[in-house]
């Protein structure tokens, strides 16, 4: 007798709507995605999701549980890589004096209040932490000669994933067939005499930005091109 039930059951599960057999679950959603800084300054992570939270848990790539929300305190566990740095509110995690090692992977886990009808849920944002763009020097040469090879170098002291742009009077060198940019290295093979000009290279990051100028004299058989006004 007990194998008819269980068929009876099955077909009445199939037979039921979705929203029946699964709670829905909360929403979650984040402020800022994905979360930029610069070392030693303070990592945000705001969550947006209903008022009527039973807890919220922080983990760290997907394994370190940095701490919890509930009953309207914190708990925070003590990571030795986060220790004295981790703030946790109703909404947030904050992480000061952040450092390169802190980027990664983050995860929060909400579980609402049963008057909301809605199951547990969880979300994860990245962090990525740099150093500020420090430093930026051009270089150009002091003789350059009309239809030689021109080369110009872009230094920094300072600063992490830096990404370069060149710019001449104001606008952006575009790489052809006599001009090759590799990062902070222009090179101009041959040179002409309408080479001559203000050349500036911005070296930055998602969370900083220094440029440099410096002006380049193309020295022909019978003049000396300068930059306008000289």
């Amino acid at each position: 007798m007990r194998q008819p039930l269980v068929l009876i059951s099955l077909s009445l599960a199939v037979l039921l709507p979705a929203n029946v057999l699964a709670q829905d679950q909360v929403q979650i959603q984040f402020q800022v995605d994905p979360v930029l800084v610069q070392t030693s300054t303070e990592a945000v992570f705001t969550v947006l999701t209903v008022p009527e939270v039973l807890s919220m848990t922080w983990t760290y790539q997907g394994g370190v549980t940095l701490g919890l929300w509930a009953g309207g305190a914190a708990v925070v566990n003590p990571v030795a890589q986060f220790q004295g740095r981790v703030t946790i509110t109703a909404t947030q995690l904050r992480i000061g004096g952040a450092q390169l090692r802190d980027a990664g992977n983050y995860s929060v886990e909400v579980i609402p209040t049963a008057t909301t009808g809605l199951g547990p849920n969880s979300r994860s944002i990245q962090l990525r932490v740099f150093d500020a763009v420090a430093g930026v020097s051009l270089f150009v040469p002091s003789v350059a000669v009309e239809g030689a090879n021109v080369s110009l170098s872009c230094t920094w002291t300072a600063g992490t994933e830096i990404t370069v742009q060149w710019d001449k009077g104001g606008s952006a060198i575009i790489a052809d067939s006599r001009i090759t940019i590799s990062r902070g290295s222009l090179v101009i093979n041959p040179a002409r005499r309408s080479d001559a000009g203000e050349y500036t290279c911005t070296a930055s990051n998602p969370v900083s930005a220094q440029e440099a100028t410096q002006s380049l004299t193309v020295y022909c058989e019978f003049a000396v091109i300068k930059t306008s006004g000289s």
